[in-house]
């Protein structure tokens, strides 16, 4: 089991020192590590090993998951994203993906824009997707390898304004709504 440090500033190590000590006893008592210094809290890092699945056309996320051509099937672990193998698709139905994807134990989806017919089915398969997203694969897996997902986001998509949808929250769009009563 691989361990990390990290290095607390004194000024957070003078906040929470006791909070600090108490940490430190209770990862000695666990985990039998005795921290290098009285400011350093030993935090564990599992191994990550994830199967997921890009939906390209031509090297990049498709635009819309419908109009992908390719399943770019990828393990991504802590040594970085690995290529399993890539097939052709022609979209048919969402019940047809979850079966392919489930089929090669992959239970993540990641593409551009999705309907929400396609969205509801497959995560009721039990496939997790993270849509509206836009760039190149290599750009997309150093990406989910980073966890910086949220950098790829498409423009215009109500998840760059922190919200899940619904109605828009920039200030020109409120105001609009102010001005004709829809609020």
């Amino acid at each position: 089991m691989a361990t990390t440090r990290r290095i607390l500033r004194p000024s957070q190590a003078r906040r929470s020192t006791q909070k600090a000590t108490t940490n430190q006893n209770k990862s000695i008592s666990f985990h039998g590590i005795i921290p290098a210094s009285e400011w350093s809290v030993p935090e564990v890092r599992h191994a990550m090993i994830v199967h997921a699945c890009l939906a390209s056309y031509e090297g990049r996320l498709a635009t819309l998951l419908e109009t992908a051509s390719a399943l770019h099937f990828v393990r991504l672990d802590d040594a970085g994203p690995h290529t399993l193998h890539v097939r052709p698709f022609r979209p048919t139905t969402p019940m047809h993906l979850a079966a392919t994807l489930l089929e090669a134990d992959t239970h993540l989806l990641v593409c551009g824009g999705v309907c929400g017919r396609w969205l509801h089915t497959l995560e009721a398969q039990g496939v997790e997707v993270i849509p509206w997203l836009s760039g190149t694969e290599q750009e997309v897996l150093a990406a989910l390898a980073k966890g910086t997902v949220d950098e790829l986001v498409m423009p215009g998509c109500m998840r760059r304004l922190g919200t899940t949808g619904g109605v828009c929250a920039r200030a020109r769009c409120r105001t609009r709504r102010e001005r004709n009563g829809c609020e």
